[in-house]
């Protein structure tokens, strides 16, 4: 029996890059911070979870999000970007 949208383990999230001074000229960027937060109805500053690098996001998701969860970006093309780049060095 498939989960109702309400009851699946809902999450958003969201990174920051570095960017330069004049962005005109620059050619490659990166992830300095990730976050991570579940959407519940009374959220607490503790229920978000920052990292300093992307490595780590990646492993929270693997490690600490339940399958059939859903995580929403905050500008999904952009962030998803940057994880698609990370998981295909691995391959």
């Amino acid at each position: 029996m498939k989960k109702q949208f309400s009851e699946r383990n809902l999450y958003v999230a969201d990174f920051e890059t570095v960017v330069d001074e004049d962005p005109t000229q620059q050619t490659e960027t990166e992830v300095w911070s990730a976050s991570i937060c579940p959407v519940i109805k009374r959220p607490e500053p503790n229920d978000v979870t920052v990292y300093n690098n992307i490595f780590e996001f990646i492993n929270h998701l693997e490690y600490n999000i339940e399958d059939d969860s859903i995580v929403f970006f905050h500008n999904e093309k952009f962030d998803i970007s940057f994880l698609l780049n990370e998981l295909n060095k691995d391959l």
